[in-house]
């Protein structure tokens, strides 16, 4: 029994030295100076607004102008990026890179924070200007249900980091190595909580279930007695893998599709347009603002391009010419990502200089 008492105790004691060398080690790297890692270095200091009469500049003054609306919440808002880098102000430029056809305009009509079914008044509003078409972006937080905040509240408080009581606060404030583990436990459980929000989100017996429903049955109503051709638009969640099998979201789009099959209304959903992307490249800050980076808006708004023109909405003489360098540069890229993660030589194989492609 004293043998295993004194084991025990040397046990506790290697315990507690490894804890404090490693306490003393977390506040030591504390006081290094820390590297520029800075997520958010590389967003714009200052987001510029165009003033009216310098918005949509191919259709001033135009009669026969190709006109649509962009409906939605800070996605189509923009919010994170410059004006002209949002997907609205993207598909714009792009529908007016030919001579020979009517200038096109897609007007933004989006309001920051609100669901599908907040965004009616936005649809009327864009009528005033006859739009041809009426794109509705739509997040997949837009089932949130905001009749009822306090149930929000309470799904978005189970999904976040809870206040700890007094005692856990203690330790986590005076100890850098309870601080650490305990973020790190956060962390390695958020993913799961996130997509236990949306599955609140995605009752199908749920009240915001039925708020999109009928929702997106209005738009389609409303659009066809406007002669409105109708689109909708799914963003996916941009801070998770998008590759199939792997991408913990694919409920809230099935969920969606089924609505809009319901409706009998056609729709685009983007998830395929960004799987093999990074979502790390894909959000405004990584990891702090999952709104879309540039590169989100561009890929949106290339996709909702073809989607336009192979359903027939807009004519064949609005798809832009191709660059003849887009399989040289491609093949570069594809190339150059294959010598990075297997170094010529590695692979038991010698370096082919004949493999490098030629301008």
């Amino acid at each position: 029994m004293k043998s295993f008492l004194k084991k025990l105790g040397l046990l506790g004691f290697s315990v507690l030295v490894l804890a404090v060398g490693m306490e003393l080690v977390l506040r030591v790297a504390a006081f290094a100076p820390a590297e520029n890692t800075n997520p958010a270095a590389d967003r714009s200091a200052t987001f510029y607004q165009p003033m009216p009469g310098r918005a949509h500049p191919w259709t001033r003054g135009a009669a026969d102008a190709l006109r649509i609306a962009a409906i939605g919440d800070s996605f189509t808002v923009g919010v994170g990026v410059q004006k002209d880098d949002a997907y609205a102000a993207r598909l714009e430029r792009l529908l007016n890179c030919n001579e020979g056809m009517p200038p096109a305009e897609v007007r933004v009509h989006a309001h920051a924070g609100t669901s599908t079914f907040q965004q009616r008044p936005l649809l009327v509003e864009a009528f005033s200007n006859r739009p041809a078409i009426a794109i509705l972006g739509i997040c997949l937080n837009d089932a949130e249900d905001w009749t009822h905040p306090k149930r929000i509240q309470r799904w978005r408080d189970e999904w976040m980091t809870p206040t700890p009581p007094a005692f856990e606060a203690f330790w986590l404030r005076h100890s850098r190595l309870v601080s650490f583990v305990a973020s790190r436990l956060w962390m390695r459980g958020s993913a799961s909580r996130c997509v236990d929000y949306y599955r609140h989100l995605y009752d199908p017996e749920g009240a915001g279930m039925l708020r999109l429903r009928n929702a997106i049955g209005w738009f389609r109503d409303q659009c066809a007695a406007n002669h409105v051709a109708f689109v909708p638009v799914v963003f996916p969640l941009l801070s998770f893998d998008f590759a199939p099998g792997r991408y913990p979201m694919q409920f809230a789009h099935d969920a969606i599709r089924d609505v809009c099959r319901e409706q009998g209304v056609p729709y685009l959903d983007l998830l395929p347009a960004f799987q093999g992307d990074d979502p790390v490249r894909m959000q405004a800050v990584p990891g702090i603002d999952p709104h879309p980076s540039e590169i989100a808006h561009r890929i949106a708004a290339e996709a909702i391009l073809n989607y336009l023109l192979e359903q027939g909405l807009v004519a064949p003489g609005y798809r832009p010419r191709e660059s003849g360098s887009n399989a040289f540069q491609h093949e570069v890229w594809d190339k150059t990502i294959r010598r990075i993660q297997c170094p010529p030589g590695l692979d038991g194989a010698a370096p082919a200089a004949e493999d490098d492609p030629k301008p």
